[in-house]
């Protein structure tokens, strides 16, 4: 090869590399390789290899002691939230979301969440990470009286997703109040718009699910389209949280709570029995648009909004009154065959 050759092979080379490295720099992964390099350093540093799960579950002390000082002390903080999702194609990266097995039976059977959160966005991207399928829906619904780094992590988590997003309408939360009912109820009418899902559930963002995506997809087919909630009736222990009306206060310096206002609280609307139940469960697609478009079911949420804790109250109440005839609830032929005595109704399909 003569000179002018291999001076021209040298400068197509230099272009080439320089080609190369700008379309690697300039690629997501690569946008800040020390700032991906630390969070790789994080990432690993939360992970917790080489322990016996199943030794554990036996009640084996040495493996418990042993897996206890491998546990990191605490989870990362929001900050670290937002500095992972900031990068969206490397945190689905570095957090496996785009190597989920997803079989066919679950993107036939798409699911509805409300993940209800307060604080340490973390976690709620740990339990995300869990149940998250392409086919599902997300609502993530974060306490208006939370600090904004929650708002935020909890934001820029949601940005990752298509499938994830933040509640349209955010409550202030007070614990016991209509508010914690209402942030469920928002989020569910947000969901109505998400086409094709069959179930919508309910959990809390410190929750950690038992069972896979697949296993719940399979419980849900065998409901044949029939709520999963809890009831139980013998209810003469909380006839306090029912009989009175209760209102929220809010103090000087921030702090708030739920009194006892001393009124009786009127009769339910339409014949309705109220039936104790959990604030959390397992709903059809069209128990949830009865709930959010009937004007049964609105009269009976406005009827819940002076109640104790009516999110342990309203869709247990829908769902074992027969003679409202609601779809996805209990049948019967009229109201003496409603529910008597005192029974519990487990969630199963999430334990």
């Amino acid at each position: 090869m003569d000179y002018r050759g291999a001076f021209l092979l040298m400068v197509v080379l230099t272009v080439m590399t320089l080609c190369i490295k700008t379309l690697y720099l300039s690629y997501p992964w690569t946008e800040n390789s020390e700032v991906n390099e630390m969070h790789v350093r994080e990432f690993n540093s939360f992970k917790v290899q080489n322990i016996n799960c199943k030794r554990i579950l036996d009640g084996e002390k040495t493996e418990i002691l042993r897996a206890k000082s491998m546990v990191p002390k605490g989870i990362p903080d929001d900050e670290t939230v937002l500095r992972h999702t900031a990068n969206c194609v490397h945190f689905r990266t570095l957090y496996g979301y785009d190597n989920i097995i997803n079989t066919v039976e679950e993107q036939q059977f798409p699911i509805a969440f409300n993940i209800l959160l307060y604080k340490d966005v973390a976690q709620v991207e740990i339990l995300l990470r869990a149940i998250y399928r392409p086919q599902n829906y997300y609502c993530l619904h974060v306490d208006g009286f939370s600090p904004d780094p929650v708002h935020k992590a909890a934001k820029s988590l949601a940005d990752c997703f298509d499938n994830v997003f933040i509640v349209s309408k955010t409550e202030n939360v007070v614990y016991e109040s209509f508010q914690r009912l209402k942030a469920d109820i928002n989020c569910m009418a947000d969901h109505l718009v998400k086409p094709d899902w069959k179930y919508l559930i309910n959990i809390p963002g410190q929750e950690y699910p038992l069972k896979t995506n697949a296993e719940i997809v399979q419980i849900l087919k065998m409901m044949n389209n029939t709520n999963d909630i809890s009831c139980t009736r013998g209810v003469g222990a909380v006839l306090g949280r029912i009989l009175f009306k209760f209102m929220n206060v809010y103090g000087e310096n921030g702090t708030y709570s739920i009194v006892n206002t001393g009124a009786m609280n009127t009769k339910p609307p339409h014949g309705i029995v109220v039936a104790k139940g959990s604030a959390y469960g397992v709903f059809t697609r069209q128990f949830v648009k009865y709930m959010i478009n009937n004007q049964i079911a609105k009269d009976f949420l406005e009827w819940c909004r002076t109640i104790l804790s009516p999110d342990e109250y309203y869709w247990s109440s829908l769902n074992y009154n027969p003679h409202l005839q609601i779809p996805g609830a209990i049948k019967g032929k009229g109201k003496d065959e409603r529910i008597k005595g005192s029974h519990l109704f487990h969630i199963l399909s999430k334990y």
